[in-house]
């Protein structure tokens, strides 16, 4: 018997008698790397490949700053708390779709997933969280690249609070990449008081109870691009009082009603105001295209929203150019609130194509400014809303 215990296995006691199989991802060109392997159950593991960490909890209490964790394609039941700079952890990446592969995080514990807090340079690869309760992702007061990843399900807490995908708050930058975000309580991707451009791109937003992406307050340069958002309540693309906003290429379709107002718009810039009526700053936004590009292949589509196809509202100003806006419920592109008026630039609508809408094509409305030229407005549907009196548009 003791001779068995000797040769057994010995993964309880770090013994390396019987060598892990595990599989990781690609590290690169990484020069600090710890390894993480749900299935070889090594208890005390220094995170090499023959004693993998346990849990990824253990990777990231022991990784020093430039670390990256490589993890074994698993379901980990942890709350991810990191506050290492330059911090790189990876799961696998599918080539299909349909696969789950990677890091597949269930947190028991009814906080954020994943909480990366004031630190930078955090990159997160292949992580696929299930279910959590307050937010998927949260970044607060530093910044990550999130890349190939998806949050389903985030519920608010006990309180009706929160239930966002992936959040940024308190000067967070977010990088985010060819991720999925569905069936959130709240908005899908909440921004906000950011500091250095964000992105998000390629990403797919569907289901999403408060929308599907909002950027609020964020810095000149952040941009919004690539991504397919469907059958969001309330807004699928929400920019409010940030300055220098790009969107381009976006598809945005079928939002639906939702929301205290409920709102059901594609997309909407606006200014916020707070509860006593302070404005929370300007908005300016490059929606679409540019002038030396005549294919319009950087315009936006925005199409069978149950309201608005594109809002803007407030003091606001910028460019709308080479985008399309069809069958929305309400109008095509609507100005309302005094967008335009705050600003020597204006909006400019150019070379839009507005077609099918129901009520209204474009409406540039009382105490509202914007130069509209070479835009294809047709189609638009006799059927007022209901309170509405008149029925205007091409």
């Amino acid at each position: 018997l003791l001779a068995l215990l000797a040769l057994g296995c010995g993964s309880e006691t770090g013994d390396t008698t019987d060598a892990c199989q595990a599989v990781y991802p690609d590290a690169g060109d990484a020069t600090q790397v710890l390894h993480v392997a749900g299935s070889c159950a090594v208890e005390l593991g220094d995170g090499s490949t023959a004693q993998p960490f346990k849990t990824i909890s253990e990777a990231i209490d022991a990784a020093a700053p430039g670390t990256t964790i490589v993890v074994e394609s698993d379901t980990y039941e942890e709350n991810l708390v990191i506050t290492t700079a330059d911090l790189t952890l990876l799961g696998e990446v599918s080539s299909d779709e349909s696969e789950m592969t990677g890091i597949v995080l269930q947190a028991p514990d009814p906080s954020a997933t994943v909480r990366v807090q004031d630190v930078t340079g955090i990159v997160l690869q292949g992580i696929h969280v299930v279910d959590p309760t307050v937010a998927g992702i949260w970044v607060t007061n530093g910044s990550a690249t999130i890349t190939d990843a998806s949050v389903t399900g985030a519920m608010a807490n006990a309180d009706g609070a929160y239930g966002f995908g992936v959040l940024g708050t308190n000067k967070a930058g977010i990088v985010l990449q060819r991720t999925a975000v569905t069936n959130s309580d709240a908005t899908g991707v909440l921004l906000q008081d950011g500091e250095g451009p964000s992105s998000v791109s390629d990403c797919t937003l569907s289901g999403n109870g408060r929308g599907g992406i909002r950027f609020e307050k964020m810095p000149d340069g952040s941009t919004i691009s690539g991504n397919v958002l469907q059958s969001n309540l309330e807004v699928g693309i929400g920019v409010f009082s940030s300055v220098g906003i790009v969107l381009q290429n976006n598809g945005v379709h079928d939002t639906m009603k939702g929301g205290p107002t409920e709102s059901a718009d594609g997309i909407i810039v606006a200014e916020l105001r707070s509860a006593e009526g302070e404005s929370m700053g300007p908005v300016t936004v490059q929606m679409g295209g540019d002038a030396g590009k005549a294919d319009g292949h950087l315009g936006n589509t925005v199409t069978g929203n149950e309201r608005v196809g594109v809002l803007m509202s407030g003091d606001v100003a910028g460019i709308v150019l080479q985008n399309e806006a069809s069958e929305n419920g309400r109008a095509g592109i609507w100005l309302q609130s005094g967008a335009g008026m705050g600003s020597a630039t204006g909006i400019v609508l150019q070379d839009n194509t507005v077609e099918d809408n129901h009520f209204l094509g474009i409406s540039v409305g009382a105490g509202t400014r914007a130069e509209v030229t070479d835009n294809l407005v047709s189609g638009t549907r006799a059927d007022a809303p209901e309170g509405a009196s008149v029925v205007i548009g091409p």
